[in-house]
């Protein structure tokens, strides 16, 4: 099949199986006109001039069908306590909605149900690139979160996608998070694919928090070993508003990972903290943008990646202060560690700032395990193997000591030792 032929097929099964609003699909339209004029972005695209996508181009994905809810058992990850866990499988829920204190429902639901309520957050959504228009084009579900007003909403909302799919298979989700004035949420986004097909999956966040809101977000992203995928997320903050965002890239074949991030109001805070693990001929990029565009707002980045065999990182984290942003204190940081002289890493940390009463540092990090600390855990007796993935888990558990709920740096815990079967037991770390 003609390759235009194919994506055309696949955007027409899409619009006849969803009912949207005339605006929406008004908009898919627009969206996917522009995609067939821009294709997926090349080299040539300064933001992607480490990350190929040919492969995307050339092979014939299929948008997911209806799922059989007997495949999937074996993916789920672990039950974070007291967590309010919501399953999509290949991008279909299949778990129930259960909440009277906030907004839960899935996008499809909240377009038939009550279209108005999020279509600022779908028509407002910038066309960054073409990967956007496509995302919106195709996105069949997601999930829609509103907390409400000084909601201190204490459950975890743990969002697991799960992709099980036949050969070519695709899934695109949309999800869009609103925190009203002094309302509280922890959220954990959580991607987990089969090793044994090659699939395409992109998940956008429209994430905006209000004056005095707080938000803890988690992603984890543990794709299938033949897995592309793209996570975009678009951060914006209000006065006094608090973000700590966690991202954690363990697996897939090729992953992007984007965060953008503004404040919009002052006195706010972001943390991102980040680590990505690299095996085989895994590709892994961070493309991270904060924009302080208002004064006296702070905020931290710490991403750090670990790289073996001939794996190829990627981080672009980018700090834009604009002339007004008086007082602004931004820290950045990548850290690398690699394990294996083919694995490669760039990094390009980036501070742009057009204010001069401003703290600002960045900085990176490359380097390969410490011999003398190898020496020294090997001469007390400790296989050579052991001691080599005790530094090494030494180097990625930096990123836990972020995470202050016990209960998710518990589950965190849990799911990095999965990379690191050779560790003896370790104590909770909060003890």
């Amino acid at each position: 099949m003609n390759t235009n032929l194919h994506w055309q097929t696949q955007f027409d099964n899409s619009i006849a199986q969803n009912a949207n609003p005339n605006w929406l699909t008004e908009l898919r339209h627009q969206a996917f006109k522009r995609w067939q004029t821009s294709g997926f972005p090349t080299l040539r695209n300064e933001r992607w001039k480490y990350t190929e996508l040919m492969p995307l181009a050339q092979t014939e994905f299929h948008l997911s069908k209806n799922t059989s809810s007997d495949h999937y058992q074996d993916l789920l990850p672990e039950t974070i306590e007291n967590s309010l866990r919501l399953i999509f499988v290949d991008g279909q829920l299949i778990s129930e909605l259960t909440s009277d204190e906030i907004y839960l429902a899935t996008l499809v639901n909240t377009l038939k149900q009550n279209p108005a309520k999020i279509e600022p957050y779908i028509t407002n959504k910038n066309s960054i690139d073409s990967i956007t228009d496509l995302n919106t084009a195709l996105a069949t579900d997601g999930m829609v979160i509103f907390i409400p007003a000084n909601c201190n909403f204490t459950r975890p909302i743990h969002l697991i996608y799960l992709y099980t799919q036949i050969q070519n298979n695709m899934v695109h989700m949309q999800n869009i998070v609103h925190l009203a004035e002094g309302a509280t949420a922890t959220i954990v986004e959580h991607h987990i694919g089969k090793d044994d097909n090659r699939y395409f999956s992109t998940s956008f966040n429209s994430i905006k928090l209000e004056k005095n809101a707080n938000l803890t977000y988690y992603r984890w992203q543990e794709q299938g070993s033949d897995a592309y995928h793209i996570n975009r997320t678009q951060l914006m903050q209000a006065t006094h508003s608090n973000t700590a965002f966690f991202s954690f890239d363990l697996k897939g074949h090729l992953v992007r990972n984007e965060i953008f991030q503004e404040f919009i109001g002052e006195n706010a805070e972001c943390k991102l903290t980040g680590l990505y693990l690299g095996r085989g001929k895994q590709h892994i990029d961070n493309y991270i943008t904060l924009n302080h565009a208002v004064p006296f707002c702070r905020s931290e980045q710490l991403f750090k990646g670990i790289l073996d065999d001939r794996s190829h990182g990627v981080f672009h984290g980018k700090v834009v202060v604009s002339k007004d942003a008086q007082k602004t204190d931004a820290q950045q940081h990548n850290a690398n560690l690699i394990l294996s002289d083919k694995a490669e890493i760039d990094t390009q940390p980036q501070l742009e700032i057009y204010a001069d009463d401003v703290k600002c540092t960045h900085g990176a990090a490359i380097g390969q395990l410490d011999e003398e600390a190898l020496f020294y855990l090997e001469s007390r007796g400790i296989n050579a193997d052991i001691a080599k993935q005790m530094l090494i888990y030494g180097f990625a558990a930096d990123t836990l000591q972020h995470v202050e709920q016990s209960t998710l740096h518990a589950f965190c815990q849990t799911r990095i030792r999965h990379y690191f079967p050779e560790m003896p037991l370790l104590q909770d770390e909060l003890k």
